[in-house]
């Protein structure tokens, strides 16, 4: 299987809280970040959107493992549907999220997510 990492799939830029203990992290990190020089929640969702849709866009693309951090996939996932109850049931490491790629409208759906215990 060809292997091609991608900036795009990343996780969010905390700016100079980059490599900090996670202790720093606000309650609302959705803004917080930009002031640093990182990225917001809006900014990591249209990275992750316009990657993936990249991706899917290319020839010979119908299936594709696609590897990033929670919280980019949960920002991926909050441009297609209300994300709380996903979060509320977890995301643990290893998580799966196997979306279906709509080719003509370029939308993804979210059909199922695998919870590993690793």
């Amino acid at each position: 299987m060809p292997y091609q990492r991608l900036k795009g799939l990343k996780e969010m830029h905390f700016g100079t809280f980059e490599g900090e203990s996670e202790d720093l992290n606000p309650k609302d990190k959705s803004t917080f970040f930009v002031q640093y020089g990182g990225e917001s929640g809006d900014q990591v969702m249209e990275r992750m959107v316009r990657t993936c849709t990249e991706i899917m866009e290319q020839d010979d693309h119908q299936n594709v493992l696609a590897v990033s951090h929670a919280g980019a996939c949960i920002h991926f996932l909050r441009a297609w549907q209300d994300p709380r109850e996903v979060v509320k049931n977890g995301i643990t490491n290893c998580c799966v999220f196997k979306y279906e790629y709509d080719v003509e409208a370029k939308t993804f759906a979210l059909l199922e997510v695998e919870r590993h215990g690793f």
